[in-house]
């Protein structure tokens, strides 16, 4: 079993880059349109807010716990965002998600083989 083998729970710095690169436009625009409150709840600049929020709880500038301060585009936010909704329901997390192609017993055989 892989989630009991460390080694395939590492990220390569490419990897981490790659992700940085696929989600960088969404959670920058994302964080300039919220700050965050006291309790770490994603306070909305806007209302109605369109953005999806991903299991973030939400709330307006009225119900904020203060002081609020301006949401920044770190690696806390992406993976709430992106990693958490990834990987739930897989039991593993998103290092060995991405490995697994990698680790595959199968990696020389091609899907319809399978």
């Amino acid at each position: 079993q892989l989630q009991s083998q460390p080694p395939f729970w590492g990220s390569k710095v490419r990897l981490i880059w790659e992700l940085w690169q696929y989600v960088a436009e969404d959670v920058q625009g994302y964080a300039a349109a919220h700050y965050l409150d006291e309790q770490h709840r994603h306070v909305c600049l806007v209302e109605p807010c369109e953005w999806h929020h991903a299991g973030a709880v939400p709330v307006t500038f009225k119900h904020a716990q203060k002081p609020v301060r301006q949401m920044r585009p770190d690696m806390h936010l992406i993976v709430q965002r992106y990693v958490q909704p990834w990987t739930r329901g897989f039991g593993v997390g998103f290092a060995l998600m991405m490995n697994a192609g990698y680790v595959s017993k199968h990696r020389s055989v091609s899907i319809p083989d399978l």
